[in-house]
């Protein structure tokens, strides 16, 4: 899906996910606010897409919880939306660039997705292993 990117986009583009992701663990505050009662475990910046001129990126959030349906995840990306000019600002004191890239956030379905195709394996291995307990019974 990306397509020619240039080398300062994929280097600001790690930049910007690893201090993200640094903060995310330094400061709790960010948890803090966006956990507000659910069993949340852990929340990730898996990607950054920065547009060709530097001005936008898009933040892929993976999260990680025991109790969370669709609706709950869209709320926390609105959640991270809603301070993304603190997060903003904390970024910007950590590295220096030129033109410092407004930041959006986006769920990072992937993740959710690998969870469910993992459930459906293990549901999968559950039922050969009942059938092939039924088949030695007989």
């Amino acid at each position: 899906m990306k397509e020619n990117l240039s080398n300062r986009q994929i280097k600001i583009s790690s930049l910007i996910c690893q201090t993200m992701n640094n903060l995310f663990i330094r400061n709790n505050y960010y948890f803090d606010f966006l956990q507000a009662g659910h069993n949340l475990i852990s929340v990730t910046i898996t990607d950054i897409h920065v547009s060709r001129d530097i001005r936008n990126c898009k933040a892929f959030l993976s999260f990680i919880s025991s109790d969370l349906n669709s609706n709950s995840f869209e709320q926390f990306v609105e959640q991270y939306q809603q301070i993304s000019y603190i997060i903003f600002k904390d970024i910007a004191k950590e590295i220096y660039l030129k033109y410092m890239p407004k930041i959006s956030f986006v769920e990072d379905k992937i993740g959710r997705n690998a969870s469910k195709i993992n459930e459906l394996l293990l549901s999968v291995k559950d039922d050969i292993d009942n059938n092939d307990d039924e088949e030695n019974i007989e």
